[in-house]
């Protein structure tokens, strides 16, 4: 009689286990078409996409910062003002074009010698050529 009660006692568990997942399977298909549970389900979904938005945006504007300082720098390398910190100047003649060579002024004529802080006015004394300067040295 007791082997006939254990048996009777565990099958009676194993039923009640069976409706146990019979019925959370059922509130699990409940809370899928409940409205509030459906809202939840999608604000959470919402917060998620919204994290991987802003974490995308992250990147895209450290690289995007990185290409600009890239950029920056190169632009700085160009740049005529930059030039005329290290020590070159830009020369022009009295109509503001720009002398690259001794054949472009002639003696008597003023110019102008851009530097770093500012405008020399200077009046041309002397041309020496590049050929003639190099055979004197």
């Amino acid at each position: 009689m007791a082997s006939y009660g254990m048996a009777l006692n565990s099958g009676i568990n194993r039923a009640i286990d069976r409706k146990r997942g019979v019925l959370e399977r059922l509130k699990r298909q409940i809370g899928m078409v409940n409205p509030a549970a459906r809202i939840r389900g999608y604000r959470q979904h919402h917060a998620q996409l919204q994290d991987r938005l802003n974490g995308e945006m992250r990147k895209l504007l450290t690289t995007k910062r990185h290409t600009l300082e890239l950029y920056v720098t190169k632009m700085k390398g160009l740049s005529p003002l930059e030039k005329l910190s290290s020590g070159y100047s830009y020369v022009e003649n009295d109509e503001g074009k720009n002398v690259r060579s001794v054949s472009q002024v002639q003696k008597g004529d003023l110019i102008k010698i851009n530097v770093r802080d500012g405008k020399i006015e200077a009046k041309v004394t002397d041309l020496t050529p590049a050929a003639l300067s190099n055979e004197k040295a």
